[in-house]
């Protein structure tokens, strides 16, 4: 039952594929195939069915790992690639902050922190924000935000959030 399953779902794909590639046909558009990736998505303990899914006769690669608008995403969704990625982005932003605050005002050193950090770190939160791996994330947040305040590392920030 499992095989006619799959063979049905594929069947379907590569028909939704050549349905697709018509479109891009039609309005003048063009798939590249080299930069097309599949990703099946499943549990670690599932055993690995290759997926043949062709494009104008070329077989598309099926990949454990792929970029898409700029998240990092496994094919068994752990998110510890994403994190591997922004962590030295935030950590960059932090030690620029670090460096500035005593050359900017406390105005401009917000508008550092929330187009260098925050923005990175809120950027898809929605989907890895529940991740077992933002934990370094949060903590390196912490670490922005009392530099900004100008507070030691052990204080707490939640007075420091609320106001």
């Amino acid at each position: 039952m499992l095989d006619s399953y799959l063979m049905c779902a594929l069947q379907k794909t590569n028909l939704a594929l050549t349905n697709l590639n018509q479109w891009f046909y039609i309005n003048q558009l063009v798939l590249n195939i080299t930069k097309t990736n599949v990703i099946k998505f499943k549990p670690k303990t599932t055993a690995h069915v290759p997926l043949d899914i062709y494009c104008k006769d070329n077989v598309i690669e099926e990949v454990k790992s792929t970029e898409f608008l700029g998240m990092h995403i496994k094919n068994y969704m752990n998110w510890k690639n994403h994190v591997g990625q922004i962590l030295p982005k935030l950590s960059t932003a932090c030690f620029s902050i670090r460096n500035l605050i005593h050359s900017l005002n406390p105005d401009f050193l917000c508008m550092v922190y929330f187009a260098y950090t925050h923005s990175v770190f809120q950027y898809g939160i929605i989907f890895w924000g529940n991740s077992t791996h933002v934990h370094q994330l949060f903590k390196l947040q912490k670490r922005v935000v009392r530099v900004l305040s100008g507070v030691g590392l052990r204080s707490s920030c939640r007075s420091l959030l609320e106001s």
